[in-house]
């Protein structure tokens, strides 16, 4: 699988770092959960639901998704396909902002990061959605600071 080399250079730019990519459909398909796979949901649940958007599903059927092939079969009768990416940044933080009040830069460190977890149909497009969410995310933080800085 090639990946477009404008994305690339984006997820660099950004300072996005894919730490895990799933798709689904072979998470799924021997009815058995992969290893991977399972770590992440056992320890981000929710976060990992929410992105799938079976967050609103009941999952009392399947023992609340506590045992791995509990888990399989919910994904699996859910007809879960698609590319689940987890990505993590660096928290930004010390922006600049110019006279009209724009951000023009911040200041970033690996020691304090941030982590979320994007659902495509495709790689590209999962790619594509975490750059987006990295950006809005770095907007938002410096309307706050920006907020806070000058009441």
């Amino acid at each position: 699988m090639k990946i477009n080399k404008e994305i690339l250079s984006e997820l660099f730019d950004n300072s996005i770092k894919v730490d895990d990519v799933f798709h689904m459909v072979l998470v799924t398909s021997c009815g058995q959960l992969q290893d991977s796979f399972w770590e992440v949901l056992e320890s981000d649940q929710d976060e990992v639901l929410e992105a799938l958007k079976l967050d609103k599903k009941d999952i009392s059927e399947y023992s609340d998704l506590r045992h791995k092939d509990e888990a399989a079969d919910f994904l699996h009768d859910n007809d879960v396909s698609g590319v689940l990416i987890k990505y993590s940044a660096p928290a930004p933080r010390d922006f600049s902002f110019n006279e009209h009040g724009e951000h023009q830069g911040f200041n970033a460190s690996w020691s304090i990061s941030i982590s979320s977890y994007i659902f495509a149909d495709t790689l590209e497009e999962a790619l594509k959605a975490a750059i987006k969410h990295r950006e809005e995310l770095v907007e938002e933080e410096a309307r706050k600071e920006f907020k806070k800085t000058h009441q």
